[in-house]
C-alpha cells in the first residue's frame, strides 16, 4: 500500500497534469526542495499548533505568491491546513518520482574528484546517455575531494566506479 505523501503528491500530479502544468510544478517543486522550505525547523513551523492558519496561510502567500504557480500554492495551502506541512518533503519527492517514472527521466550521479573540464564531462556523459537511450537523462555533478581520481557515475542504484579509491579497494580485496 502507497503512503500518505504518495496519495497527496499523485492527486496534485493528476491536477496538475489536466491543467497541463506538471512540468511547471516540477520545476518549482525541484526549487522548494533545494531551498529552505523543506527544511526541518520550517517545516515544524508550518507544522506548530502555537501558530494560526490564517498567520500560515499569509506568510506563504507572501513568501510563495510569485514564486510558483497558483495549483501549487493551493496545494501547499490545503496540505498545511490539513496539518501535514510536516509530510512535505517527502511528497514533493514522491511528486518528482512519479513526474519522472511517467516522463522517461532518469537522474544520473556523477561523482568527481575535482572539477572535470568539459570535454572529460560530455565523455562520460556520453557514456552514460548510450546505455540508457530511451531516458531522458538529468546529470548531477558533484566533486567529492575522496575519491582521489576518477569518477562513479550512479542512477537506479546502480553504480560504475572509475574512481582511484574505488581501484584501490578492489585491489585491496584481491590481494587479501
Amino acid at each position: 500500500m502507497k503512503g500518505l505523501s504518495y496519495q497527496y503528491s499523485n492527486s496534485l500530479l493528476s491536477l496538475a497534469n489536466k491543467d497541463n502544468k506538471s512540468e511547471v510544478l516540477y520545476s518549482e517543486i525541484e526549487s522548494l526542495l533545494n531551498s529552505e522550505f523543506t527544511s526541518k525547523s520550517y517545516l515544524n513551523f508550518l507544522s506548530s499548533p502555537v501558530v494560526g492558519y490564517s498567520d500560515k496561510e499569509s506568510h506563504l502567500t507572501n513568501l510563495l505568491k510569485s514564486r510558483i504557480d497558483d495549483l501549487l500554492l493551493k496545494f501547499i495551502l490545503v496540505v498545511v491546513k490539513s496539518k501535514r506541512a510536516i509530510y512535505f518533503k517527502q511528497m514533493f519527492e514522491s511528486y518528482m518520482k512519479s513526474f519522472e517514472e511517467i516522463k522517461m527521466i532518469k537522474r544520473v550521479d556523477i561523482f568527481t574528484a575535482h572539477q572535470l573540464s568539459n570535454s572529460a564531462l560530455t565523455l562520460i556523459k556520453d557514456s552514460v546517455v548510450a546505455k540508457l537511450k530511451s531516458y531522458q537523462l538529468r546529470f548531477n555533478v558533484v566533486v567529492d575531494c575522496s575519491l582521489i581520481g576518477g569518477y562513479i557515475v550512479s542512477w537506479d542504484g546502480k553504480q560504475l566506479d572509475c574512481s582511484v579509491k574505488g581501484s584501490l579497494s578492489r585491489l585491496k580485496s584481491f590481494v587479501a
